[in-house]
């Protein structure tokens, strides 16, 4: 996050600028944090999908909302989670509270949720309306395990940080299947056919490199590791 105190070089000063349509000004570095949203900071953007997120939302939202903070019951009614009511209670304020407007805008509209954990613990359903959203998967974890919802909210903020950082899924885009998973995450890589090795490494390095930034900014919105 951004250091109020040593304030905003000047580079990412223009950055930011360059994203929110705002015309840079030059001051102080501690006058840019002034002039930029507090949430506004590198782990947000590092990747294109991410920054063209931002673009667009500046775009179609007016200035004096940028920094409006989220009601819980507000966003509670426009969130799509599917399974379990207390969890999604849970998630509605975990967003409200702790994530940036623009964030809280995008999961709002092309994110469903599916909770499962406190009074639900899975369901048969109909197809789940996603077509062209991210399903984000979230688990409370054992019943009576005094710190499950705790790490229940760090799942919340690194999934949301993994919906907002990657590519908006194309409709005929499939989930990546548990089997799918084992053979290429998880196999020791001396059971890799060298066929494939290219592939899985490459495959690999991707996921590694997804996590990292994830974490990053989970960070900076205050969760931890801890899920």
């Amino acid at each position: 996050m951004t250091d109020i105190h040593t304030g905003i070089g000047w580079t990412d000063y223009e950055r930011y600028c360059h994203l929110l349509g705002l015309e840079p000004v030059d001051c102080s570095p501690v006058e840019r944090t002034r002039r930029v949203p507090a949430w506004m900071c590198p782990e947000l953007i590092p990747t294109e999908p991410a920054r063209e997120k931002l673009k667009a939302w500046a775009q179609r939202t007016p200035r004096d909302k940028w920094d409006a903070p989220a009601d819980p019951a507000t966003v509670l009614v426009s969130l799509v989670c599917i399974g379990d009511h207390v969890l999604a209670h849970v998630t509605a304020r975990t967003l409200a509270e702790r994530l940036p407007a623009p964030v809280v805008d995008y999961l709002l509209t092309r994110v469903v949720f599916v909770a499962l954990g406190v009074t639900v613990k899975g369901f048969c359903s109909a197809p789940l309306p996603a077509q062209e959203k991210f399903v984000v998967g979230l688990s409370a974890g054992a019943a009576g395990d005094a710190g499950a919802l705790d790490r229940f909210t760090n799942v919340v903020g690194h999934e949301a940080a993994h919906a907002w950082l990657m590519p908006q899924p194309d409709s005929d885009t499939v989930a990546a299947t548990s089997f799918w998973m084992n053979c290429v995450h998880d196999l020791p890589i001396n059971k890799v056919p060298a066929a494939a090795l290219l592939a899985v490494n490459t495959e690999r390095s991707g996921y590694a490199r997804d996590e990292k930034l994830a974490k990053m900014l989970a960070h900076c919105w205050g969760f931890t590791d801890d899920i």
